[in-house]
């Protein structure tokens, strides 16, 4: 099937996040391995807003990938969920964050950006 042919030639990336190996697929999903039982601790389907990019970078306690429509993600290390995605015009990052203390430097199609890491609340 045409499906079965597209995820033959996956391509993943993979980050390490605390005990987490977060996985990433074209597919638009993301998956959470606990390192110590190597078995799945979360999935996030991601796959309406399109398969996952070129990288997959850990910070902040969460995972940030770039998603082929431009969105840049963040997903809860621990947890799974979503953080935030972008949206609105901001359609356009194509490469993974830098981490930069409390912050994230991405660039995009039209610039460069200094994003504050908003932390979950208690």
């Amino acid at each position: 099937s045409p499906q079965a042919a597209y995820l033959s030639q996956d391509m993943r990336k993979l980050a390490r996040a605390g005990r987490i190996l977060g996985i990433t697929s074209l597919s638009g999903v993301m998956v959470g391995i606990n390192i110590d039982t190597l078995k799945e601790a979360w999935r996030y389907d991601g796959s309406k807003v399109g398969s996952f990019g070129y990288e997959l970078v850990p910070g902040h306690g969460a995972f940030y990938a770039t998603q082929f429509f431009g969105y840049l993600l963040a997903v809860d290390a621990t947890t799974g969920d979503k953080r935030w995605i972008t949206g609105g015009d901001r359609r356009e990052f194509n490469r993974g964050p830098v981490v930069v203390g409390p912050d994230l430097v991405v660039a995009g199609e039209t610039g460069t950006w200094r994003l504050h890491s908003q932390q979950p609340h208690p």
